[in-house]
């Protein structure tokens, strides 16, 4: 069978999954793709992927780095996108390459994660929080932190930075199933009251 050589051009709307050396790339619904190689990988801002199927419906898109490589060629990655939807299996090191590519972004204005059932805690999230406030024209932001083990500690942190995001507009942040405090909680929903520019705002604590 003859491999099929495709193209991806950035910037487009991508999910990303990550693991300890590997990327996963899910497209946009008008591309699906399955069981790929790399064959050439160039910024910007083609990626060049082998294809080898027996059908004309492909499903992923799967990167492999070595571990030199990850950290710098997924910031370069992120550059190229839009949009991040979901990445899965990210420790703490992995937040803090997230963090490294949100300072590169200074003018971002719309911002979702959705990094549920991860491995994330509150070191995670501080570097992720204190990135995102390095992000001054954030007006949008949607953080799926579901199943990261987070302590009340580490959700009050994160919602106390990011109350220096004045631009702040559309809040959304579900920490469903990490540790639950009373008072820490109350203190949580207290602080997202004083948001000064907030006009919708969705928690799950």
């Amino acid at each position: 069978m003859q491999p099929i050589v495709i193209q991806v051009v950035f910037p487009c709307n991508i999910i990303f999954k990550i693991s300890q050396r590997q990327i996963l790339f899910i497209p946009p619904q008008t591309l699906n793709i399955v069981n790929l190689k790399v064959i050439k990988f160039s910024f910007p801002p083609l990626i060049q992927v082998r294809i080898i199927t027996s059908h004309n419906i492909f499903y992923k898109i799967f990167f492999s780095f070595s571990s030199s490589q990850i950290n710098q060629q997924i910031i370069n990655i992120f550059g190229f996108c839009q949009n991040i939807f979901r990445m899965n299996q990210i420790d703490v090191n992995g937040c803090k390459v997230i963090a490294d590519a949100l300072k590169s972004w200074p003018n971002l204005t719309d911002f979702t994660l959705d990094i549920k059932q991860n491995q994330l805690k509150d070191e995670g999230i501080l570097a992720i929080s204190s990135a995102l406030v390095k992000c001054p024209n954030l007006s949008t932001l949607t953080l799926r932190l579901q199943f990261n083990q987070i302590t009340p500690m580490g959700k009050l942190t994160l919602v106390s930075l990011i109350q220096k995001c004045n631009k702040l507009s559309i809040m959304k942040l579900n920490f469903y199933q990490n540790q639950f405090n009373k008072e820490v909680d109350s203190q949580i929903i207290k602080i997202t009251l004083k948001f000064k520019r907030l006009v919708m705002k969705y928690l799950y604590l």
